[in-house]
């Protein structure tokens, strides 16, 4: 084991002097990555939980902190966790808008990061709720989880919706949230609160949560699901993301960048719907075109 973690350290070193990963070092970059996660996580309940602690990787990170462990770089941020928390506003901007740093090598590495399932998974985010605006008659929306609301920008064109509450524990993501949702016609409520609190919401025609679902345990969802099932007009539905179990870029993002999520499977994601009141009659769980990002509907 330990000469095999070896050779897959000295394979990111040999990375790093080649001035950082091309194209065409993508794919043997991934199985680096691949091995090096197999030995020392597990997965207890869809969350990786680590076993064996790989000090020669962990020493490696911190002598190339210039690359890994700066604010600069898309992984360097998402380590940092500037704001207190993984995933926060701030990172998911920075996908949405593919940031590049100025420094080569670390732009090297910001593409090797953009061009991972997951990243291309949170910018069809936008795309996918639109599919279901535009399919559906929709007055109102609610939005669990808001952070900084890119997804919903699509809501800005003319006659999308009629009234929209959003809800994060985070000020600033609220704020930024208020910048990026700008129609007039539309009416914003702002809620600053942990959804597990939420009370006495107006009743709304869609629930949406693109990212929060993958940080919560099973008792935690289905709860949130439940409650949230009080604020849902009859005939009203609830869409729900979360990363599937079979997300390729998993490695990379738990070892390098820090960045651990609870990944479910499509017969979890409905069970956790069934499981909250919804008839399974009107449950459906479908996925993006990555395959990374499972959506779960159902119907009140």
């Amino acid at each position: 084991m330990t000469h095999c973690i070896e050779e897959n350290v000295d394979h990111l070193a040999r990375v790093i002097a080649a001035g950082g990963p091309t194209p065409d070092d993508y794919p043997a970059l991934a199985e680096t990555f691949l091995r090096l996660h197999a030995a020392c996580y597990t997965e207890v309940d869809g969350l990786s939980q680590m076993t064996t602690p790989i000090h020669r990787l962990e020493l490696f990170l911190q002598q190339h902190k210039h690359i890994f462990r700066t604010t600069e770089s898309m992984q360097g941020f998402a380590w940092s966790k500037p704001r207190g928390y993984a995933g926060d506003f701030e990172i998911i901007e920075r996908i949405y808008d593919r940031m590049i740093a100025d420094d080569p090598q670390l732009a090297a590495w910001d593409q090797f990061f953009h061009f991972a399932p997951g990243a291309d998974a949170v910018r069809n985010r936008p795309g996918y709720i639109e599919g279901i605006l535009r399919a559906g008659n929709h007055e109102s929306l609610l939005s669990l989880g808001c952070g900084g609301a890119r997804d919903l920008a699509v809501t800005n064109r003319e006659g999308a919706l009629r009234r929209i509450t959003l809800v994060d524990t985070d000020a600033d993501a609220l704020g930024r949230a208020q910048e990026n949702l700008n129609n007039p016609a539309i009416d914003y409520t702002i809620i600053r609160k942990n959804v597990l609190r939420l009370r006495d919401l107006e009743p709304v025609d869609l629930v949406w949560s693109a990212g929060l679902f993958d940080y919560l345990n099973d008792r935690l969802a289905i709860h949130v699901i439940s409650k949230t099932r009080d604020f849902m007009n009859d005939g009203a539905e609830i869409v729900i993301g979360n990363f599937a179990k079979t997300h390729a870029s998993r490695p990379y993002m738990e070892l390098v960048c820090e960045w651990r999520l609870i990944h479910r499977t499509e017969e979890e994601m409905a069970a956790l719907m069934t499981a909250a009141g919804f008839d399974e009659a009107s449950v459906t769980v479908e996925s993006d075109a990555t395959g990374v990002n499972l959506f779960a509907r159902a119907i009140k």
